[in-house]
């Protein structure tokens, strides 16, 4: 947005100013359309992506969101935080952990059950090919 704009102050002031933006439309279309075939071919290829996904981002979110902020909080500015704000940090840690946990319980029990029930139709497709 800064460049944009001393650009459009006059020659001589945007001229001088590079931007890691500056890219030619074909370089980006190219490079956008790698990303996005990458991504379709992994969603397409990788069974289960969204429960791995949500296993993932389950173990991982509250942890980076709440928990780590917190314990960084107690360690690093015990002094500098006022009593309220050092007990909420307190009881954040323990019940961020547990939602976590429960997130990832859940997961886990939905990934299960996904994979449980591909080797039942698999089954039932491989008993149905012996049959006839």
């Amino acid at each position: 947005m800064l460049t944009l704009l001393a650009r459009s102050q006059g020659k001589a002031q945007g001229e001088r100013i590079e931007s890691a933006a500056d890219h030619h439309w074909a370089t980006w279309l190219a490079a956008t359309s790698a990303v996005i075939t990458y991504a379709f071919a992994v969603s397409m290829t990788v069974p289960f992506l969204s429960s791995l996904v949500a296993l993932a981002t389950s173990a991982t979110s509250l942890v980076c969101a709440y928990t780590l902020p917190a314990w960084f909080t107690l360690l690093l500015l015990p002094d500098k935080v006022s009593r309220g704000e050092y007990y909420l940090c307190v009881a954040l840690i323990p019940l961020s952990l547990l939602m976590s946990g429960t997130g990832f319980y859940s997961s886990v029990r939905v990934l299960a059950g996904e994979i449980t029930g591909a080797i039942l139709l698999r089954d039932r497709a491989l008993a149905e090919v012996d049959c006839c």
